[in-house]
């Protein structure tokens, strides 16, 4: 059920700590379907779990199938909210659930050791995770006062406003919910990155955002969010992902996503000198934003532009020198030009940069996916020549 690589599935997953189960939600697949409870219930051949106020019985495997929609949450990986992987999961079996709140069928993963933490995720359809991922939360009352004064909109009651430090991004991101004069709810995402502040989301919605979470993916040079939102002043709340389509935050509200439908435009930065300015200023102090940008200035285009082709080449070799987990990291993605970058590598900078330096800190990173491979192999075909 493993996923080709078009859809992942992100979302919460929950544990109970009395049978240290971790599980998921499972909804059906044509939608909520009365008819298919009851007929599922008629099944039921077990209790798992019994209490006052909730209760778990369980059901055939073959008889979920027929009517739960059971894709990608086979092979899940799982992660506490420190990122840290926990393992990778497997169905175990379904079981209807029945609490103080309602009533759902869930599916129990079974994990190769006991889950370690309070909060988990889980993640599915990819393997190219973040391991390096870290976030912290920022207490500045006059970043938080820029946040607000950014918008423009006076408020009556805030919700919430949370600024975290993302690595190895090196950039902060912050949501600040509210409602406004006239009592309509509203919820900004903002990107802040030395000091400039960008509203990435912005949500005109019943619900608000009430937490953020980073998780272990990124897409389209920007970390991917389980955002936690919610009704104010109500009991209707839930966890949704957020990812960066190339202009802005979508919140999906969805746990399976196409990938295909967020692509942004590759060619928006195609042989851009500007960017290249940027970056041969600022080489010693990039971000992966930055990097990305670079990246996306190669194109096939390069061959009709000399200035931007001997210039590119040049830095190519340096970004690499100066970032190579997080350039390999971004290379990842399939929205850059791979063909037109991995030519520039047949030819190496000795001069400026030693390509077999390149080799040497790619190799002590210990990264074993397709980028660093090609990138390792070129540079070893061309000095195997000389």
């Amino acid at each position: 059920m493993k996923s080709s690589g078009k859809k992942i599935f992100i979302d919460e997953i929950g544990y109970f700590e009395a049978t240290n189960d971790p599980y998921v939600f499972v909804g059906f697949k044509k939608g909520y379907n009365w008819k298919a409870i009851d007929t599922l219930k008629q099944y039921a051949d077990s209790v798992i779990y019994e209490a006052d106020i909730d209760s778990r019985i369980r059901y055939p495997m073959e008889k979920a199938r027929e009517f739960l929609d059971l894709d990608l949450l086979d092979g899940i990986t799982i992660f506490n909210t420190d990122n840290e992987s926990q393992g990778v999961s497997h169905i175990k079996r379904i079981e209807f659930y029945t609490h103080t709140m309602g009533e759902e069928f869930i599916c129990i993963l079974e994990t190769p050791n006991p889950l370690e933490g309070a909060d988990f995720y889980g993640i599915n359809g990819t393997d190219q995770f973040i391991g390096s991922l870290k976030s912290h939360t920022i207490n500045d009352t006059n970043l938080k006062d820029s946040l607000r004064n950014s918008i423009k909109i006076k408020t009556r009651t805030e919700w919430g406003l949370e600024i975290k430090k993302i690595e190895p991004f090196n950039t902060s991101y912050a949501y600040y919910s509210f409602t406004d004069e006239s009592e309509a709810k509203r919820s900004y995402l903002f990107e802040v990155n030395k000091d400039q502040i960008t509203t990435m989301a912005e949500i005109n919605q019943d619900y608000c955002i009430f937490g953020l979470t980073p998780v272990s993916l990124q897409f389209n040079g920007k970390p991917v969010f389980i955002l936690f939102v919610g009704v104010p002043d109500s009991d209707v709340q839930w966890k949704t992902p957020a990812i960066y389509n190339g202009t802005k935050y979508e919140i999906t509200n969805k746990r399976i996503i196409d990938l295909s439908q967020y692509k942004s435009d590759s060619n928006s930065f195609a042989c851009d000198l500007t960017t290249l300015a940027d970056v041969n200023d600022q080489i010693k102090n990039l971000n992966r934003i930055d990097i990305d940008k670079f990246l996306k200035t190669f194109s096939e285009d390069y061959i009709n532009n000399v200035e931007y082709s001997e210039w590119s080449h040049e830095l190519l070799f340096e970004v690499l020198y100066e970032y190579p987990e997080e350039t390999i990291g971004l290379l990842n993605d399939s929205v850059y030009k791979h063909t037109v970058i991995y030519d520039q590598l047949k030819e190496p900078m000795d001069e400026i940069i030693d390509s077999k330096s390149i080799i040497e800190r790619i190799k002590s990173l210990n990264i074993r996916n397709e980028p660093a491979n090609t990138i390792i192999n070129t540079l070893q075909n061309y000095h195997a020549k000389i």
